[in-house]
């Protein structure tokens, strides 16, 4: 099977302290993603509860493909008073292939979330975030 090679590999981050986030408070996920996962893996069924984020951007129709890509480093204003540091991408893990409610088990969802370079080297969708100002 391809990407067995990297079957043993820890991945070690640090965490907020205090907290029980995966590796970020604030995780982004845009419609156009979705959207396009769904494209490249139509059987799959892309819904917003696999992926967990807490903020879903809705994106305009124009936008395809990983918008997200090209937040790293910006800064995200909600409403007037929020800020978020777009700090990187939020890697996947298997949670996103498990049944949840009604939908089943489907391991071409992670196999589908990094489709150009594989999902053992950057398998990420949605973007992680930090509070920067909230007033």
């Amino acid at each position: 099977m391809e990407g067995l090679e990297h079957r043993d590999t820890v991945t070690d981050f640090g965490l907020p302290e205090g907290s029980f986030f995966d590796c970020a408070s604030v995780h982004l996920l845009t419609t156009a993603t979705l959207d396009r996962l769904r494209v490249l893996y139509p059987q799959g069924r892309f819904e917003v509860r696999r992926f967990r984020p807490n903020i879903v951007v809705e994106t305009a129709a124009s936008q395809k493909d990983f918008v997200e890509n090209t937040w790293i480093g910006q800064v995200l204003s909600i409403g007037d008073n929020i800020r978020l540091s777009i700090t990187g991408p939020c890697p996947r893990c298997v949670m996103t292939t498990l049944p949840q409610g009604d939908l089943p088990k489907d391991s071409g969802i992670l196999r589908a979330a990094a489709p150009i370079t594989g999902w053992w080297k950057d398998n990420s969708n949605g973007r992680r975030s930090r509070l920067r100002f909230a007033g």
